[in-house]
C-alpha cells in the first residue's frame, strides 16, 4: 500500500508541476468560452464548439475570469491523478502485480502528463473512462442497484467531458449487454438493469446531440495522415518518439504486445476484452464517418488507455512467469520509464510555449508602441491577446493582419512553428519590400502548443 501511495504521490507531483507552464491555444478559447457564459447551463447547452468541452468549461467558469492560467487547469490534474487511481484499481481486481503495474505505466505515461496538466476535457474524459471500466468490472460478475446507477451516473459525465467518450461508451455497451445477458435469464431482469446503467446516458447523449445539432463544430487545425498519426500514437504509449523507423518499431511492438494480452484475457473470459474491442472499432467508425483528416494524438486517448490496461495485464502475466519473466517484466518497464521521462522531462522544461516571456520581450525591446505582424492571424492573435492584456502598464499594440502591413512593414514579425526543435531561417523576407533578421526563438515541447520565432525589421523600403 505504501509503494501505491508513493507511485500516485509522484504521478500527482509531476501533473502539478507540469501544469505551472503558460496557457495555449486551445486553453485560450475555452478561457473566452467560459468568460462570456452567463450561467453553466448555457455552457452545456448553447456553445455548440468543440473546444467547449463542457466540464471544463465549468471549471474555468467556476474561477473569477481573471485568475492565474494554473488555477484554471488544478480540477483537470486533480482529475488526471483520479484517473491514475482507477487505473491501478481496476488493475488490482485481478492481481497486486497489475494493480501496481497499471499505476506505474498510467502514472509516468508521457501523453497522460500532458492531457492532465491543462485546462481541457481530455484529463475528465480518461477519469470516467477508467472510472467506468473500474464499475462494470464490479457489475460484471454480482451486479447492484448502486453500481449500475453509479455506472450510468459515471457515463454521463463522460459525455460532458468530451464528445470522444462516444468511442468507449461503444465498448461499455458491448460490455454491459454480454454481461447482462450472462447474468440474467429473464428478459424484464435483463432489460430492468440495462435501463439503470444506460438510461440516463442515453438522455445526456440525446440532449447534447440536440443542443449541438448533431456534431459540435469544429475548430479547426492543420490537416494530418492519419496512418502517422497512428503510429505516432502507437510509439507514443511506450516512450518512443514520435517519428521515424523507431516510431514504426515502437508502434508495432504496441499492437503486437496488445494483441497476445486481448487473447490473454479472452481466454479468461474477462469483459474487458469487449471494452477494448468495441471502443477500437468505434473510434475508426467515427473517424470513418467524419471523414475528416482533422486527426491528432489527443483523439486516441480512449484506445491509447485501453492499451495500458493491456500492458498492464501482460507484463504482470510476465512477472508471475518465473525469473525469465521477471527479467523481461523490468526490462520492459524500465525502456517504459526512460522513455516516457525523456518526453516528460522536456515538457517540463520547454512546456507548451513561452509566450508570456515573449510578450514580455516585445514589451521591452520596442519603442513607444508594439507594431507586430504574424503568420497567422487568428492563432498568435489570440494567445497575444491573452498575454498582453496581463503585461504591467503595457505600451500601446498595433497589430497588423497579414494582408494589412504598413508600407514599411511592422517592427516585429512573430513566426509559429510546430518543429521540434525548431530550426529557422536568420533571415526572411515576407516581401520584396520588408526583410527581417532572426532575433529569439520561443520553444516548446509536447503534443500542444507550439515554438514563436520572433523576427525584427531589419530594412525597410516604402512602396
Amino acid at each position: 500500500m505504501a509503494f501505491s501511495v508513493a507511485l500516485v504521490t509522484a504521478a500527482a507531483v509531476v501533473r502539478l508541476v507540469a501544469s505551472w507552464d503558460n496557457f495555449w491555444l486551445d486553453e485560450i478559447w475555452s478561457w473566452r468560452f467560459a468568460i462570456s457564459a452567463k450561467s453553466y447551463w448555457q455552457i452545456a447547452t448553447g456553445i455548440p464548439h468543440d473546444n467547449n468541452q463542457i466540464l471544463n468549461t465549468w471549471a474555468i467558469y467556476s474561477f473569477p475570469p481573471d485568475s492565474h492560467w494554473t488555477l484554471y487547469r488544478i480540477p483537470a490534474v486533480l482529475a488526471g491523478i483520479g484517473a491514475v487511481v482507477l487505473a491501478g484499481m481496476s488493475g488490482w481486481k485481478r492481481s497486486a502485480c497489475e494493480g501496481i503495474t497499471a499505476l506505474v505505466l498510467t502514472g509516468t505515461s508521457f501523453v497522460f502528463i500532458q492531457y492532465s496538466s491543462e485546462a481541457r476535457g481530455y484529463a475528465y474524459l480518461l477519469l470516467f473512462v477508467f472510472l467506468s471500466v473500474w464499475l462494470m468490472q464490479r457489475i460484471d460478475p454480482t451486479a447492484s442497484r448502486r453500481d449500475e446507477l453509479l455506472f450510468g451516473i459515471s457515463a454521463s459525465f463522460g459525455f460532458l467531458a468530451h464528445f470522444l467518450f462516444v468511442a468507449a461508451y461503444g465498448g461499455l455497451i458491448a460490455w454491459s449487454l454480454i454481461s447482462v445477458i450472462r447474468r440474467h435469464r429473464r428478459w424484464t431482469s435483463r432489460m430492468s438493469s440495462l435501463i439503470w446503467m444506460h438510461g440516463l446516458p442515453f438522455l445526456t447523449l440525446a440532449g447534447l446531440a440536440i443542443c449541438y445539432s448533431g456534431m459540435p463544430m469544429a475548430g479547426g487545425g492543420d490537416h494530418q495522415r492519419v496512418l502517422e498519426i497512428i503510429t505516432q500514437v502507437g510509439a507514443l504509449i511506450v516512450g518512443g518518439p514520435n517519428h521515424g523507423f523507431v516510431a514504426v518499431l515502437c508502434c508495432c511492438i504496441t499492437v503486437l504486445a496488445s494483441v497476445i494480452a486481448l487473447v490473454q484475457l479472452n481466454k479468461q473470459a474477462d469483459g474487458v476484452v469487449y471494452f477494448v474491442v468495441g471502443s477500437t472499432i468505434t473510434l475508426a467508425l467515427m473517424i470513418i464517418v467524419a471523414a475528416t483528416d482533422l486527426v491528432y494524438p489527443r483523439h486516441f486517448l480512449v484506445p491509447m488507455a485501453c492499451v495500458l490496461i493491456l500492458l498492464s495485464h501482460l507484463l504482470a502475466t510476465l512477472w508471475n512467469a518465473g525469473r525469465m519473466g521477471k527479467v523481461v517484466y523490468l526490462v520492459a518497464v524500465g525502456l517504459f520509464l526512460m522513455g516516457n521521462a525523456v518526453h516528460t522531462s522536456s515538457l517540463l522544461k520547454y512546456g507548451r510555449g513561452s509566450y508570456e516571456e515573449a510578450v514580455a520581450f516585445l514589451q521591452a525591446e520596442s519603442g513607444d508602441t508594439i507594431t507586430l505582424g504574424s503568420d497567422h492571424d487568428f492563432r498568435n492573435g489570440m494567445v497575444l491577446d491573452y498575454y498582453y492584456r496581463r503585461l504591467p502598464n503595457p505600451k500601446p499594440l498595433a497589430y497588423y493582419p497579414r494582408n494589412q502591413w504598413p508600407p514599411e512593414g511592422p517592427e516585429w514579425l512573430i513566426l509559429h512553428s510546430f518543429e521540434q526543435p525548431a530550426v529557422p531561417q536568420s533571415i526572411i523576407q515576407p516581401s520584396a519590400e520588408h526583410r527581417y533578421q532572426l532575433v529569439k526563438v520561443f520553444p516548446y515541447y509536447g503534443l500542444s502548443g507550439w515554438n514563436w520565432i520572433l523576427y525584427r525589421r531589419a530594412t525597410a523600403t516604402a512602396s
